[in-house]
């Protein structure tokens, strides 16, 4: 079926509308490739935007919703829950450069006691809210180089 739009579907309907297995080609180079429940996104289904990002996983009433693996087009990667187009819950974030953060997600934002490593050995475990980390939490340093640099840091700051 082709719209006026540009856009591009082919799949299965039912009663006019989008419903079971398609592919929607998007006039914006989009394309989801997965489930249709009334003309809308249902079920599992594969996203891939034109800015090289893609969204594998759960959708419902045309959006994220569920358990998903969100690729971004730097090389981050998010596996976790979604709820209403946003992280929500669990959730594990992969940066491009290793670091990673594992822990809770509210309104697409870190908060709850989580943990954040960095690729070269640092930890934190604490607590995070509105994205950063505030409260309690211990910062593990696991370098002797690092370790050796704060110490020589600290003793300088209370001379």
């Amino acid at each position: 079926m082709y719209y006026n739009t540009g856009d591009k579907y082919i799949g299965d309907w039912k009663n006019g509308k989008k419903e079971g297995k398609g592919i929607m080609h998007y006039n914006t180079e989009d394309k989801y490739d997965g489930g249709w429940k009334n003309g809308k996104k249902e079920g599992k289904g594969i996203m891939n935007y034109n800015n090289g990002d893609k969204n594998e996983g759960d959708w419902k009433n045309d959006k994220k919703e569920g358990k998903g693996i969100y690729y971004y087009n730097n090389g981050d990667r998010y596996e976790g829950d979604w709820k209403n187009e946003k992280r929500e819950s669990k959730g594990n974030y992969f940066y491009h450069n290793k670091d990673s953060y594992k822990g809770n997600w509210i309104n697409d934002l870190k908060e709850g006691m989580d943990t954040m490593i960095l690729s070269n050995g640092e930890k934190y475990e604490g607590e995070w809210k509105d994205d950063v980390r505030d409260g309690k939490g211990i910062w593990s340093i696991h370098s002797k180089d690092l370790a050796n640099k704060a110490i020589k840091n600290y003793k300088n700051y209370y001379r």
